[in-house]
This record gives structure tokens, C-alpha cells and sequence, in this order.
């Protein structure tokens, strides 16, 4: 009842929410290349650990090529974990040589000033491609749910369009029979019957100028039409949607 009566004002927030917090993270992230998520990922974790890519090296935010590549081959000697005693020398010296990395590049650097500057945070979205190489099976698992939805929908308006022609049919033939009915017959005021159509048999009704109305389920008066017969497929009838759905339904009415 509660979604029934807000519907409208749903639709508008969920819109809101779509333009505003899920469209705009994709458009920024789409053309954006490995290293550069990487880098937002190493900054991140720096930044927990009050540090930076400078201060890693021991070098001034001012430094030049020369500078970091003499503070990346001292700290990679000392981490080197064939030789070296330090705890997690290992991860160290991967941490060294990615940070050695991004300072000498030309367009990582630059990014990588501004998050300093700005206090930029790692992007919530980071793109298609980087959560399906991370998250490959998760992925899958969410691709083949999706395909079966679209299957179901597919299926689902190939079944419409058949019953759909159908029932035009017999529509032409009930309306062509309806005209042939005998004066006597049409000068009543109405004349009441029953369609047979499947497994429903819906009531009818003849008026004295020989049209054809039928009654729905709520016992209204609507043309006899194959839009008032067969209801359209919709995405949010198929499984993938209609499960989530009731869920929430059945936990707000309450």
C-alpha cells in the first residue's frame, strides 16, 4: 500500500539518486587506466597510515627524477626480501617500487599532487573493468543473473505478441458476429453474454448499437480490445525483480 500510494514521488527520488550518485562516478571513471585506480588505492591506504608517497621516499614534494630514483634505490636495497630483516619487507618493497612509479610518471604524478592538494578520496566506482578483474566470479554470478532476466522478458513479449494475435482475431470475429445479430435482438437495450477465452470466461456486453463491451477485474465497463485483455510485460514481473520486490513490499508493510 505504502508503494502504491508514492508511487510518483519514488520514481523521482530513485531518478535523483541515479543522476546524481550513480551516473556521474561512471562517466568519471570510465576512461580511466589501471594505474591510475592503483594509485588511488595506494594513496588511500597511505593516507590511513598518516603518510604519503614523499615522505615513503624521503623526499620533498619538490623533487626531481634524479631525487626519486636515489631514494628508490636506497629503500628497495634496504627492502629487498632476499636481504633484508625488516617486518614485511616483501610488501614494502612492492610498495616502494609502485611509489617510485607514479612520482616518475609524467601524468601520474600531477593526479597524484592534486589528491594531496584537494584530500581527494578513492572513488567508490572505479569502472567496469576494474571490479570484473577483482571481482571475476561476483561478476559472472551478476551477468548471468541479469541474462536470464532479459531471457524471461524476451520470452515473455514473444508469448504476448502470439496471444496478442490471437486475440485480435477472435476480437474481429466476436465484433463481425456482434453486427450480425438480429434487429429484434438489438433493439433491447443490451444484450449480455460470456467470452470464453483460455481458461477465463469474461462477461460481456452487446449494446443496441451492436459494440461490444467487457467487464475487467474490478467489474469496470471497458471496450472489448486486446490491450484490455492481455497486460504487457513488464522487466520488474520477471523473477530477478519480482523476488527483491515482494521482499520489500512484504517488510514495509509491516
Amino acid at each position: 500500500m505504502f508503494l502504491e500510494r508514492n508511487k510518483t514521488a519514488l520514481r523521482i527520488l530513485i531518478s535523483i539518486l541515479i543522476l546524481n550518485f550513480i551516473i556521474p562516478p561512471i562517466i568519471r571513471a570510465w576512461n580511466w587506466r589501471e594505474d591510475e585506480f592503483q594509485l588511488f588505492e595506494l594513496a588511500t591506504n597511505m593516507n590511513k597510515n598518516q603518510t604519503d608517497f614523499y615522505k615513503w621516499l624521503n623526499i620533498k614534494p619538490t623533487a626531481n627524477t634524479v631525487d626519486i630514483g636515489k631514494a628508490h634505490r636506497q629503500l628497495v636495497l634496504k627492502l629487498h626480501p632476499e636481504t633484508s630483516n625488516e617486518v614485511n619487507a616483501k610488501e614494502k618493497f612492492e610498495i616502494t617500487n609502485q611509489v617510485a612509479y607514479i612520482l616518475r610518471s609524467p601524468t601520474l604524478r600531477p593526479l597524484y599532487d592534486s589528491i594531496l592538494e584537494n584530500n581527494v578520496k578513492i572513488p567508490l566506482w572505479k569502472g567496469f573493468a576494474y571490479v570484473y578483474k577483482r571481482h571475476r566470479l561476483f561478476c559472472m554470478v551478476i551477468i548471468g543473473i541479469a541474462a536470464m532476466g532479459v531471457l524471461e522478458y524476451i520470452k515473455a513479449w514473444d508469448t504476448y505478441m502470439t496471444e496478442k494475435l490471437a486475440f485480435d482475431q477472435f476480437i474481429s470475429n466476436a465484433k463481425l458476429m456482434a453486427q450480425k445479430i438480429s434487429d429484434k435482438h438489438a433493439t433491447a437495450k443490451t444484450h449480455r453474454s460470456f467470452i470464453d477465452l483460455g481458461n477465463r470466461t469474461i462477461r460481456c456486453e452487446i449494446t443496441s448499437s451492436k459494440e461490444i463491451f467487457i467487464f475487467n477485474e474490478k467489474n469496470e465497463k471497458v471496450p472489448l480490445s486486446s490491450s484490455n485483455l492481455l497486460e504487457k510485460p513488464s522487466i520488474l514481473n520477471s523473477v530477478v525483480l519480482r523476488i527483491p520486490i515482494q521482499f520489500v513490499k512484504k517488510h514495509l508493510y509491516k
